[in-house]
């Protein structure tokens, strides 16, 4: 793994990690999300989400209001790249967007 190498660091926000315990504990249950969670935050970063970084969304001319925060949260964090299989949801972003293969033709 990429992560596990040290080749890259890997962040996410704070609410995907919400959205990933809310999904997980529909399928697995609320004991497997949990240690799910627990071993994501073991080795991914989580980006500064805060009142500024709401706000800040909110300003941008985003079409969803989610994917503003995600891009805002990355810009705060100094992030380059945003992974994501929708790239036409960033095109008003300034940073790097790619697919998930795209991003692994990259940095595998």
């Amino acid at each position: 793994m990429l992560i596990d190498a040290s080749k890259i660091e890997a962040f996410i926000s704070a609410n995907t990690v919400t959205d990933i315990y809310y999904i997980v504990k529909k399928v697995r249950g609320n004991k497997i999300a949990i240690e799910i969670i627990k071993d994501l935050l073991l080795f991914i970063g989580i980006t500064k989400l805060d009142k500024s970084t709401l706000e800040d969304a909110l300003k941008m001319l985003f079409n969803d209001y989610e994917d503003a925060i995600l891009n805002v949260s990355a810009e705060n964090n100094n992030l380059e790249y945003i992974v994501t299989r929708s790239k036409k949801d960033f095109v008003k972003s300034k940073l790097k967007i790619v697919t998930p293969k795209e991003f692994l033709k990259l940095f595998a």
